[in-house]
């Protein structure tokens, strides 16, 4: 398969025949040659798009878990495998030990000799750090790691002790993890929303996707769920695009007066 140099020189040398009119018809051959070759460009930009491919994706998905409300003395988890660990989810209402009603929701991982995950920058309560889509997540960010999260909780407590503030109620966002696997540390995004009962206390959790980066200590933008094409790979792009844009043009061009013709 060609590389993607020898590609843009080709690419270059055909666009250079184009700009040349002196030369009768020479031009035209090489512009019937473009079909094929912007056909090859886009197969061999795909390809090298999926072998630089860096990012294990679930695909959208929407994983509830969820209680009747804080009095109901119940709970609910569910859990699914990121990488080579679980991750769990749990929703509950049930009182706390001096009798005032508690609702919580809560997302962790596994642990095993080695392995496990981790939430970034649990430094505000056990909260995990809330990330914007396209915020950087990396070993650059602070603060405490630890396999458990608490993403809302509301107590009767007099004071109603609320932890959450920084995950609105029913509006998605991400949560940063560090994965560990066995050939190190892999930066990863988990998605989801949390929902509350008529009172306000904390009932439902629902993940909606998770993505990590399959390159130990790459960092990953919240969100991403494939790799950003290469300065090079999109210069293919664009040109191969052009090469097609000038076939459908020189076409109309053509068809138009056969059209006009016609009884």
């Amino acid at each position: 398969m060609p590389t993607k140099a020898s590609l843009r020189r080709q690419l270059e040398s055909y666009i250079a025949a184009i700009k040349v009119r002196g030369t009768g018809g020479s031009w035209k051959k090489h512009l019937r040659s473009w079909p094929a070759f912007a056909a090859a460009g886009g197969a061999s930009l795909a390809a090298v798009s999926s072998a630089e491919a860096g990012i294990i994706y679930s695909g959208p998905m929407s994983v509830t878990v969820s209680v009747n409300g804080a009095n109901s003395f119940s709970s609910s988890s569910k859990r699914f495998p990121i990488g080579t660990t679980n991750l769990h989810m749990q929703a509950a209402g049930s009182h706390d030990p001096r009798g005032f009603v508690l609702g919580r929701v809560e997302v962790f991982f596994s642990l095993f000799p080695g392995l496990g995950g981790y939430f970034m920058d649990r430094s505000s309560a056990p909260v995990p750090k809330h990330f914007s889509s396209g915020d950087v997540i990396s070993n650059n960010v602070g603060g405490i790691r630890f396999n458990f999260a608490t993403v809302a909780l509301r107590s009767g407590y007099p004071g109603l002790t609320f932890y959450g503030a920084a995950w609105p109620v029913g509006q998605p966002g991400f949560a940063g993890f560090s994965l560990k696997q066995p050939d190190g540390v892999h930066f990863g995004w988990l998605k989801l929303q949390w929902g509350a009962d008529a009172g306000g206390f904390p009932n439902s959790e629902t993940v909606l996707g998770w993505a990590y980066s399959d390159v130990a200590g790459e960092a990953i933008l919240a969100g991403q769920t494939g790799p950003v094409p290469e300065p090079a790979a999109m210069t293919l792009a664009v040109l191969g695009a052009g090469s097609a844009g000038v076939l459908a043009l020189r076409r109309r061009r053509k068809e138009k007066p056969a059209t006009q013709s016609m009884p």
